[in-house]
This record gives C-alpha cells, sequence and structure tokens, in this order.
C-alpha cells in the first residue's frame, strides 16, 4: 500500500496537469484569486523537485509494464480461442490448428498448457 506522501505527489501530479489543461482560459483576462496563485506557486515547486520527477516517472514505467502485460494476456486469450475455434469448427487437432494460425512450434506447449 502506498504512503500518504507518494498519493499527495500523484495528487499534486494530477493537480498540475489541470492547471496547464485550464492556463489557456486564464490567460484570456480571468483574473487569479490568492488562491490560485498560492497553488500555481506550490506546483511550481513540485514540478522543480526532482524526487517528483523520479516518483513520477517510477510510475509511468509501472503502469506502462502493466498495459503491455494485459496487452499480451489479452493477445495469448485470443490466439486461445482461435485454436479452440479450428478445432471445434473445422475438426483440426491443436497441433494443426496452432499450424494453421503461424504459431511458431517453440510455443506450442505453452499454448497446449492454456487449452
Amino acid at each position: 500500500m502506498l504512503s500518504a506522501k507518494p498519493i499527495r505527489i500523484l495528487h499534486c501530479i494530477a493537480l498540475m496537469k489541470f492547471i496547464e489543461y485550464n492556463e489557456d482560459e486564464e490567460n484570456n483576462n480571468i483574473k487569479a484569486s490568492s488562491n490560485l496563485e498560492k497553488i500555481k506557486a506550490r506546483v511550481a515547486r513540485v514540478k522543480a523537485s526532482e524526487e517528483v520527477g523520479v516518483r513520477y516517472m517510477q510510475k509511468w514505467e509501472e503502469e506502462a509494464l502493466i498495459r503491455h502485460e494485459a496487452k499480451e494476456e489479452g493477445r495469448e486469450e485470443g490466439v486461445v480461442q482461435s485454436i479452440k475455434n479450428l478445432m471445434k469448427n473445422m475438426g483440426m487437432t491443436s497441433e494443426e490448428a496452432m499450424r494453421n494460425l503461424g504459431i511458431a512450434s517453440t510455443n506450442y506447449d505453452k499454448y497446449l498448457k492454456m487449452l
């Protein structure tokens, strides 16, 4: 479980993105309140913090890895379903189905375990 400090850092990052998104409106003659100025100053300090940059990159890399693993799992599930469909609808053996799908023979065992 994350400690409170990384969660605060993630909230600050979200706030930075929100402020950047809204800066165009602010620049169109909308006067910033003193609270907004305080927030912008805090955001500037957070942006300048090396620790925040490192944590942000770690979080980004972690999320990228999770997305990659999820995509790979989805692909494998799709291949398994295709093998099953060929076996059921075309009367093929699992090896014939994998060969017709262009699966490398080195991966046969992996997919056989998933069937």
